[in-house]
């Protein structure tokens, strides 16, 4: 009875939460905007206050509501990948996640260079070189190599990939600092080289060079 208890618990809750997301649509709400006060999302839902603040909790898990003061719910911009940081925070995603995180990031890099080339200014490389290490330098330390991949994608200005590549930044460890790379690979003053006065084709093919032994296999972890 207990069991049976709960799944209609969850069931109530799940069809609450879409309830919600249907108000919130229909109602053109956006960021900023209040949501009805709990006594009246349970009157016009006709559900127990407990099922209404567990689909509210779960709206707030997704980042697309929070509680303020005097105010109550509000809408809020939700962070399209913030369930995916919170799991790399702990630390819970398995090997095989993070080789797929790496494949990820190969991919969107590769497929950003068209924007990132567009969109650079001169600032933009002056600050990436801050983070590009030496001319001959083929591996740098974790924090360094985040911090300029980060830093090149933020050129594109895309604020999905952004968010993405902050996750990154969590789970990433460099994987190729155990291998011989000179002569195999570009470095990061390379990229920077080819960003300033090349052309886009010399950059994506530096950008390909660059990021080719991050698709080897076996990826390490």
């Amino acid at each position: 009875m207990i069991a049976a208890n709960k799944k209609t618990a969850l069931t109530l809750a799940d069809d609450v939460e879409n309830l919600l997301l249907d108000y919130m649509r229909r109602n053109h709400l956006s960021a900023g905007d209040s949501l009805p006060k709990e006594e009246e999302l349970v009157e016009r839902l006709q559900v127990s206050r407990h099922i209404v603040r567990e689909g509210l909790s779960r709206l707030k898990a997704l980042g697309l509501i929070e509680s303020r003061r005097r105010r109550g719910m509000v809408m809020q911009h939700p962070g399209l990948f913030m369930g995916l940081k919170k799991l790399a925070k702990a630390e819970l995603i398995p090997d095989s996640g993070l080789r797929d995180l790496l494949e990820m990031r190969v991919t969107i890099e590769l497929g950003m260079c068209v924007y990132i080339y567009q969109r650079k200014t001169p600032v933009q490389i002056d600050r990436l070189r801050r983070f590009a290490g030496l001319p001959e330098q083929y591996t740098q330390p974790k924090e360094l190599e985040i911090a300029f991949h980060t830093e090149l994608v933020k050129i594109a200005g895309n604020a999905a990939v952004n968010q993405f590549s902050d996750i990154l930044a969590v789970v990433f460890e460099p994987i190729i600092s155990h291998r011989k790379l000179e002569g195999r690979t570009s470095t990061h003053q390379d990229i920077c080289d080819t960003l300033e006065s090349g052309s886009l084709a010399d950059f994506r093919r530096t950008m390909e060079i660059h990021l080719a032994p991050y698709t080897e296999k076996p990826l390490i972890i």
